[in-house]
């Protein structure tokens, strides 16, 4: 017997909840167990060699735990988090069916998630040999077929691949969002040591960040452009913006940088609600 997308949303979900929150208990565990080996931490005099070994893996393990943690909380997110789909006007589905092939796009297939409330196009799709139909492209065509501004989710590929593949598309946000970039070094120093960040967290979700070498000149410019690039590695794989900046924070602890840190400034900008 076949479900309908509906179905699917009400029934699907229990099973993988359920695997979800077993990993997301089994992370928690992980945890305690880093926390528990540091509590063991020998007592007494050390050389200073064996002192500066056991800070680094204090560090070490307390970067450890903190990472499982978050990922418990953000499995433990995803497993209560609420999805529902639908689909569209059957008659609409036929014309940007039409429409898309005349680009050169066959569309498979396309449906309506609502996630926190908010709506994505989720369409799968392949684009045909010698088409370079691009997926901003698609969003303006679904903008101007379902009247909701739309663009490309920031995880699709820049063109319509020639496999079928799924793409997201998000809905704009009410606010424009515009960048200028203006710098200046100290002197006697040929190049400044901040360094900035302009990040996607999402289609209507933008941070800014600046960095702020130790010291200044090369050095420091150096410096704060690999924090910079540590943050956004961290952020591209799913942390947020204060749980890489946590991360990026206890790997120079852990390298005995307290006294000569970088700093870090960040602004987190929703376009949907103008914060």
């Amino acid at each position: 017997m076949g479900f309908n997308k509906q179905e699917e949303a009400k029934l699907l979900p229990a099973y993988g909840r359920k695997r979800i929150l077993l990993l997301a208990d089994a992370y928690k565990e992980l945890s305690y167990s880093f926390g528990e080996l540091d509590a063991e931490l020998p007592t007494g005099i050390m050389d200073r060699r064996e002192l500066v070994f056991q800070k680094i893996l204090h560090e070490n393990r307390k970067i450890m735990q903190l990472r499982l943690k978050e990922m418990a909380r953000s499995m433990e997110e995803l497993a209560e988090e609420s999805l529902s789909y639908s689909e569209p006007n059957s008659r609409k589905v036929r014309v940007l069916k039409n429409g898309l092939a005349k680009h050169g796009i066959l569309l498979k297939e396309i449906f309506l998630l609502r996630r926190k409330g908010a709506l994505h196009f989720v369409l799968n799709m392949r684009g045909q040999r010698n088409a370079d139909y691009t997926t901003e492209d698609v969003a303006e065509v679904l903008t101007e077929m379902f009247g909701i501004p739309l663009v490309s989710a920031k995880e699709n590929l820049f063109f319509v691949a020639y496999e079928y593949d799924t793409y997201v598309f998000e809905c704009k946000g009410h606010f424009v969002f515009q960048t200028g970039i203006a710098t200046a070094s100290k002197e006697r120093e040929k190049v400044s040591g901040d360094n900035y960040l302009v990040y996607d967290i999402t289609g209507t979700q933008k941070v800014c960040m600046i960095s702020d070498g130790a010291g200044s000149g090369e050095e420091a410019c150096a410096d704060s452009e690999r924090v910079l690039e540590l943050v956004e590695k961290y952020m591209d794989i799913g942390f947020s913006a204060t749980e890489a900046a946590d991360t990026v924070n206890g790997l120079y602890v852990a390298q005995g940088r307290e006294q000569n840190m970088p700093t870090l400034d960040a602004c987190m900008v929703d376009l949907t609600e103008g914060k």
